[in-house]
């Protein structure tokens, strides 16, 4: 399941910027999946899946809160700008976040049940979740709570940030960020 406030998922297959954006509607989704899938919510976009290019998201804001709640999921990556970004290529691919800013409420509601293809929860103010792409983010401001009510189960874990919930990447630059929030 991948929902953003203004795109869903996001292919790039060339450099792209998602541009003075802003969401101002609650996103609150309940999902029972019978196959233990991975949720992907974001308040401007879900998932960024890159090919080796450059992607930018900047000066975007989320205003809503975003929850998910719902039984069987083996990953949730929630974020107030950004839910999820991976890269697929062997080669550099680049995401940058700037001047971008959350206002609304990040909750994770979901109970992971799995006993296998347990990810996590992920979530953050501004980003849930970045594997294997260079990152950086600039000027950017959670002034969101974010919270997991959720249950993880036997295995798995929780990761949460009031900017960022898990980086999972070599080249991490984090520039003039700041956290309002509760985490």
């Amino acid at each position: 399941l991948t929902i953003g406030g203004l795109v869903g998922h996001h292919l790039a297959k060339k450099d792209t910027e998602i541009l003075n954006c802003e969401n101002k509607c609650e996103i609150s989704i309940t999902s029972t999946s019978t196959k233990g899938g991975t949720v992907r919510i974001g308040g401007i976009s879900a998932y960024n899946e890159g090919k080796a290019f450059d992607n930018i998201i900047g000066n975007c804001k989320n205003s809503a809160p975003i929850t998910v709640d719902g039984t069987r999921i083996a990953s949730t990556h929630i974020g107030g700008i950004l839910a999820s970004s991976s890269k697929t290529a062997a080669s550099s691919t680049a995401l940058k976040i700037t001047n971008c800013s959350n206002n609304g409420d990040i909750t994770n509601k979901s109970i992971n049940n799995e006993t296998k293809n347990t990810k996590g929860f992920h979530m953050g103010g501004i980003l849930g979740y970045c594997e294997k792409a260079n990152f950086e983010a600039q000027d950017c401001i959670n002034n969101g709570n974010v919270s997991n009510t959720g249950e993880m189960g036997d295995i798995g874990a929780v990761y949460a940030g009031g900017c960022f919930g898990n980086l999972r990447t070599d080249n991490i630059t984090v520039t003039n960020c700041d956290n309002y929030g509760v985490v």
